[in-house]
């Protein structure tokens, strides 16, 4: 498979020229906007691509969306397929923004792509996010306040998932600020979820001398598993056990009790990362970061603690 590097044969632009891509579309054909997300299990990319895919169109330019299935070895392989399909321009949700080779090249060349969920710490990059730190950090400050003192954290993949590792910061820095212990951590791979060893490491953690009130969970989806896995082990949520996600997933709301937790913005992120993007290739526009406002739905899986 050829490299990253071997996709931009053109010569780079000079500091006064224009970057060698844009509009070039066929006469009669929409152009096209490429799109790279893990998957669509979760349902925050779907929600995500409904807003963009509206707001593209709105605007003439159709979507080309592949995956990655949270693979890091992947990435660069799919951008150089979206690429080689003449896209006018990426958006993207990489593994680690700030360590990706990938991103490093398309700065370099300018191609014009716009980050969705991921944060950069420096970089000038067009990135449209929540702070995924201070939503984190918010959410167990509601936890706190509602009685838990011991609050456990279920977090996907750290090597797949820059949002983890900033959730995770979020999460302990809200523990800190009140002098409280880390509580267990469970980190699991998202793309292999073993279910009968998540309910293995749970049922270990409740049978501890301390267990968890609470379980804040870096994403909707793996707190459904845990909501799943903890009634099987005879636990009532949240009579029992609080147990809270991030994201806002529209399926969270069909449980019984519905799913608290942080609530993105999915279709706002999604049809504002599109227009951004569009105007980065047919303005020239310079990329900028974008934070959007996160909710915190309460009540649902959330109860109050009171020990003793």
């Amino acid at each position: 498979m050829r490299t990253l590097r071997n996709i931009f044969t053109k010569r780079s632009p000079g500091p006064e020229e224009s970057p060698p891509w844009g509009p070039s579309h066929i006469a009669g054909q929409a152009p096209t906007i490429g799109v790279l997300v893990p998957n669509m299990v979760n349902s925050v990319f779907g929600e995500c691509i409904e807003g963009m895919e509206e707001a593209a169109r709105t605007s003439g330019y159709s979507l080309l969306v592949t995956f990655t299935n949270y693979d890091v070895d992947r990435e660069e392989g799919a951008i150089n397929s979206l690429i080689d399909r003449d896209v006018e321009g990426l958006v993207l949700t990489v593994a680690d923004a700030n360590a990706s080779t990938a991103l490093a090249l398309l700065d370099r060349k300018r191609y014009p792509y716009v980050l969705i969920y991921n944060q950069v710490s420096h970089l000038p990059r067009s990135t449209i996010s929540v702070d995924n730190t201070k939503a984190s950090q918010d959410l167990v400050e509601v936890l706190i306040q509602h009685g838990h003192r011991n609050i456990g954290m279920v977090v996907g993949s750290l090597r797949a998932s820059d949002r983890s590792v900033r959730r995770l910061e979020g999460y302990r820095t809200a523990l800190r600020a009140h002098g409280l212990p880390t509580g267990p951590i469970v980190e699991i791979p998202f793309n292999d979820i073993d279910e009968d060893q998540l309910l293995w490491r749970l049922k270990e953690t409740m049978q501890e001398g301390s267990p968890p009130s609470a379980f804040f969970c870096s994403n909707d989806m793996l707190a459904l598993i845990v909501i799943r896995g903890l009634r099987k082990l005879g636990f009532a949520i949240p009579a029992d056990v609080s147990v809270v996600g991030f994201d806002g997933i529209a399926f969270g709301q069909l449980l019984d009790p519905p799913l608290a937790g942080i609530v993105q913005p999915n279709r706002t992120l999604g049809a504002t990362a599109a227009r951004h993007l569009i105007e980065r290739i047919s303005l020239k526009t310079t990329p900028s970061a974008i934070l959007l406002a996160h909710q915190i739905r309460q009540g649902g899986t959330l109860g109050r603690w009171t020990s003793g």
